[in-house]
């Protein structure tokens, strides 16, 4: 019986070690998408996206399926859009908006998210309050969740995320 009990007590403290671990590591060290060095040259000289979508594509291989980045960075302020695939710059090119139109920035970045940020981390960001599920034309299905908050779109697949629009 004293045996039991202190396989018991140890069982507990290593469960309780795994998950500090992973607590530490999931708030302090995995902080979302990494900006390659081509995505900090474009944030630095034009600043932070005022918008983004971001869409994970799939891509196949002989090891199997994984998923590949695909940007768009939009500057209205600057009439300038940025695109990026798995990090690297693919295109800058013009946005043709009317010198009337104005735009809000966002407040989320695009580094806060990747494939696997969950439906909790998603509400973290933008407050549970302000997010809500929505139906979407295209987007529906078997595994298919799409919300929707004060100025963004969030579709998950099989609770991967896989595309995100920020707008206003």
């Amino acid at each position: 019986m004293l045996n039991l009990i202190k396989w018991t007590i140890r069982l507990f403290l290593i469960v309780m070690i795994i998950f500090g671990i992973g607590y530490v590591y999931f708030v302090y060290i995995d902080k979302g998408a990494v900006l390659s060095e081509a995505q900090i040259e474009i944030k630095n000289s034009l600043g932070r996206p005022e918008h983004f979508v971001i869409t994970y594509l799939p891509k196949g291989s002989e090891t199997g399926s994984e998923f590949i980045r695909q940007e768009v960075w939009y500057y209205p302020s600057q009439k300038q859009k940025a695109s990026f695939l798995a990090g690297r710059l693919t295109d800058i090119a013009e946005l043709e908006i009317p010198d009337s139109a104005s735009y809000e920035a966002t407040l989320l970045n695009p580094e806060d998210f990747d494939v696997y940020t969950s439906l909790k981390q998603v509400e973290s960001l933008v407050g549970r309050d302000k997010l809500a599920p929505l139906e979407l034309p295209g987007f529906h299905g078997d595994g298919i969740a799409t919300y929707g908050s004060l100025g963004a779109v969030f579709v998950f697949e099989n609770g991967y995320l896989t595309y995100i629009e920020t707008f206003n």
